[in-house]
């Protein structure tokens, strides 16, 4: 029976470590290595446990978990993730790292296993592991929302501020690359395009794709995983800018107490904003 394939060492094996690496490891040791590995496992298995309820399909089912992989780790997905948390009570979120997709060179491991004659099976209810499975794809990573609310002003336009906010450092965004791409010109006060260097011919960064009214850094720290998501509301005018925090979003368990690096998330968070965030501003 293709039911029995749920049962088998493999499988089984990269459904522990997803699920033990997102619940446990992940906020245990938050690094670079527990971040890839849940992609690796959960590629490993997502279209193995297609493919064993329809084998027939089984090329069609790894190209498809490919491209939606890709599609999930890159920028393009986010209208899309927006959609799906304003009307879904599941709050779905991920960082934009393109090194994720190193993860796909396990699928010819896992498509190559699946025709693996040999296997070895435990002996257990192969509904339970369905169900297990299907757990981890829905909620393998904690997510947490942190109320704070505060304002912080600034004696400069709005224009300003954007532009600030979008140069500044320890903070990811879809122009990280793009914005390497830019250097000051002699007088060491304009940003011109590299590329347009000998013509002099200024190319005016996409500050206002990024730096929208309402925005969400993620903010790099060394603590759960690599860092956490401030949302964030950007008013003012010709002299004086605003910047109202709505709130933090991270991935760990909310006040873990267990873990050394948390005490107070709301506290702590905001310590972390002002200092890599406020500080850079002003």
């Amino acid at each position: 029976m293709k039911q029995r394939e749920f049962t088998s060492i493999g499988f089984i094996l990269s459904l522990v470590i997803l699920l033990l690496n997102d619940f446990y490891l992940k906020s245990l040791y938050g690094n670079w290595l527990t971040g890839k590995l849940s992609d690796f496992a959960g590629l490993f298995i997502f279209p193995l446990f297609w493919t064993i309820l329809f084998p027939k399909l089984k090329d069609k089912i790894y190209f498809a978990s490919a491209i939606l992989f890709i599609y999930w780790k890159t920028v393009y997905s986010e209208p899309l993730i927006e959609i799906i948390n304003q009307y879904s009570i599941i709050n779905l979120n991920r960082v934009v790292d393109l090194t994720d997709l190193l993860a796909l060179l396990i699928l010819p491991f896992s498509y190559s296993y699946h025709q693996k004659d040999n296997k070895n099976f435990i002996t257990i209810n192969p509904t339970f592991i369905v169900i297990l499975t299907c757990f981890s794809f829905i909620a393998t990573s904690y997510d947490s929302e942190i109320e704070y609310k505060n304002e912080y002003t600034f004696d400069f336009p709005i224009d300003t501020l954007k532009t600030k906010i979008y140069y500044l450092k320890t903070i990811s965004n879809q122009y990280e690359k793009e914005k390497e791409n830019y250097i000051l010109d002699s007088t060491g006060k304009y940003k011109i395009h590299k590329y347009y260097w000998d013509t002099i011919d200024a190319k005016k960064p996409p500050i206002d794709k990024f730096v929208k009214d309402t925005v969400a850094l993620f903010i790099f720290e060394d603590f759960c995983f690599e860092g956490y998501d401030a949302k964030l509301v950007i008013s003012g005018d010709n002299t004086k800018s605003k910047i109202k925090v709505l709130g933090f979003h991270h991935k760990c368990p909310k006040d873990e107490k267990t873990l050394t690096h948390w005490n107070d998330d709301e506290e702590i968070l905001s310590k972390s904003f002002e200092k890599k965030v406020i500080q850079q501003l002003k």
